[in-house]
C-alpha cells in the first residue's frame, strides 16, 4: 500500500509514527525506499478505515495527534475466512457460501435448511474517493485496479438469511 499523496506531518504526528513496533504485523514500519507498507488486503482496509474515521474526527477539532483517549479497536473490516490459517479475507460469495454451509450442518437433522434470500452490497463512493486521495493500493499478481480494490474497502455487505421448511423429495 503506497501513500498516494504527500502528506505533512506534525512534530507531534512524526513522534507517533517512529513509536511503532517494528514487529507489529498489523502496521510495519514504512519501507523508506519505496514509501509504502506491506500488508495483505484485508488489514490494508482495516488501516484506511481507522485513517478515514480518525481524519473525520480531527478535522472537526474532536481529537488530537497523541490524544492518550483516541482509541480504535482491532477488528475486522472484511470477514475472516474461518478455515485459514492467516487473516485472509472471504470475499461476499465466500461468506454467504459458508454461512449457509454451517448453518445446514446445524440444521441436518430437522425439516428444515437455510438459504440465502438476499446476497447484495452497497457502495460507499464518498468513502472511496477519499480513500483514493490518500491511498494507492499495489495489487501484486492480479488484474484488479487499484480503484476497483479501493471500492471494495468500504463496500457494506446486504445479506438476507432465512430458515425455510425443506422441499419433499
Amino acid at each position: 500500500m503506497d501513500r498516494g499523496k504527500t502528506v505533512s506531518l506534525t512534530e507531534s504526528a512524526e513522534k507517533i509514527v517512529d513509536k511503532r513496533n517494528p514487529n507489529d504485523s498489523n502496521y510495519p514500519p514504512i519501507n523508506p525506499q519505496i514509501n509504502s507498507v506491506n500488508l495483505p488486503f484485508e488489514k490494508a482496509a482495516e488501516v484506511m478505515l481507522h485513517f478515514r474515521i480518525f481524519y473525520d474526527r480531527h478535522t472537526r477539532g474532536l481529537v488530537t495527534f497523541g490524544d492518550p483517549y483516541w482509541k480504535e479497536i482491532n477488528e475486522s473490516y472484511l470477514p475472516p475466512n474461518p478455515n485459514m490459517a492467516s487473516t485472509q479475507a472471504m470475499t461476499r460469495d465466500e461468506y454467504v457460501a459458508t454461512v449457509v454451509s454451517e448453518a445446514n450442518i446445524a440444521l441436518e437433522n430437522t425439516w428444515h435448511q437455510m438459504v440465502c434470500m438476499q446476497n447484495k452490497s452497497s457502495s460507499r463512493p464518498e468513502t472511496t474517493k477519499f480513500l483514493a486521495d490518500h491511498f494507492t493500493l499495489d495489487p501484486k499478481n492480479t488484474e484488479i485496479t487499484n480503484d476497483e480494490l479501493l471500492s471494495q474497502v468500504p463496500e457494506k455487505m446486504e445479506l438476507i438469511f432465512k430458515k425455510v421448511r425443506k422441499e419433499k423429495g
